[in-house]
């Protein structure tokens, strides 16, 4: 079952980022394609299309691995990389690089990305700091609630600061969406998000038994606060660099591991890898109904993926708080 489970899931995966570059406002024929560089649907599909697909399918499956990551870690099914702040994090630092009009790039690192990683990586440590003192996930919950909303405060005192094309990019970006994706910002993201995922996949045994206690996993001969330390590093780094690109979209890693579970009952890296591969088709599926649903104009991915997991969240928080009486 766990084996079926998964080939279907990659089949799928494989079928949604081969087909979605060709739908859109404009259905892009495969023949036009084939006249050459000099076509207009050549150029559509390379240039825009594609690494738009491509992002959002990284964006998701990195979103879905870092919310299945905290919820073996910190021991709550109801962490997610927006439910305890790490989004927020990034999206302060990058909004803090859009109003000083950063630019430039260091080592190919734009300030945009540069700065959501910095964001991401503070706040992670900051909650990690918190969790030391939190008697439950729930605390941990809200200890992430509230560096959350500290983040989004300072993001409002930015945009009121700001003149109306400052305003309109942070607002805009804030939505979450892959509009202004281009060839160059995806080949400067990949390394970042394969570097990341190889160390998170490194640590998979690791993490499972992080999953059992600290007290079990010192038994167990696991370092506990030097793995913990680079596992919390790759998931910030997954973060910030998705962040910066696509702004803080939520509930995807909340949604994708519940989702996973169900399917199919996985430990280790298989379980990271049915993540990710599910993690990456539902952003691209929500990304390109978001394009056709109110076609010629677009619906940010952010909104969509809000609409569903708001609901998801609600019922996932019920069914915790039935389970605990």
């Amino acid at each position: 079952m766990r084996k079926r489970t998964i080939i279907f899931v990659t089949l799928l995966a494989l079928l949604l980022v081969v087909l979605c570059p060709f739908i859109g406002i404009i259905f892009i024929d495969p023949r036009g394609i084939a006249r050459g560089f000099s076509s207009q649907e050549h150029q559509i599909f390379w240039e825009l299309r594609v690494p738009r697909v491509l992002i959002a399918f990284l964006t998701g499956g990195s979103l879905a691995l870092c919310g299945f990551v905290y919820q073996k870690i910190f021991h709550n099914i109801l962490v997610c990389p927006y439910t305890i702040g790490v989004s927020s994090g990034a999206a302060l630092g990058a909004s803090l690089a859009v109003k000083l009009g950063l630019v430039g790039a260091v080592f190919g690192i734009s300030p945009h990305v540069g700065s959501a990683l910095m964001g991401a990586l503070l706040v992670m440590f900051l909650v990690a700091l918190l969790s030391r003192w939190a008697s439950s996930g729930l605390e941990l919950l809200l200890s992430g609630v509230v560096v959350s909303i500290f983040c989004s405060s300072i993001i409002i005192l930015l945009q009121y600061l700001s003149d109306f094309t400052e305003i309109f990019r942070i607002t805009r970006w804030l939505m979450g969406g892959f509009d202004s994706i281009t060839p160059p910002t995806l080949f400067s993201l990949v390394p970042l998000i394969v570097v990341a995922t190889l160390v998170i996949v490194r640590f998979s045994y690791e993490i499972e038994i992080l999953a059992l206690g600290d007290e079990i996993a010192l038994t167990r001969g696991v370092e506990v606060q030097r793995i913990r330390l680079y596992i919390l590093a790759a998931t910030s780094l997954l973060v910030g660099a998705t962040v910066s690109a696509a702004g803080p979209i939520g509930f995807v890693g909340i949604i994708i591991p519940h989702t996973a579970r169900m399917l199919a009952s996985c430990y280790g890296k298989k379980a990271q890898a049915l993540c990710w591969l599910l993690g990456g088709s539902f952003l691209v599926f929500c990304d390109t109904i978001g394009r056709i649903l109110i076609a010629p104009f677009e619906i940010p991915v952010g909104v969509i993926t809000a609409l569903v997991g708001s609901p998801f969240f609600v019922l996932l928080l019920l069914r915790r708080t039935n389970a605990m009486r």
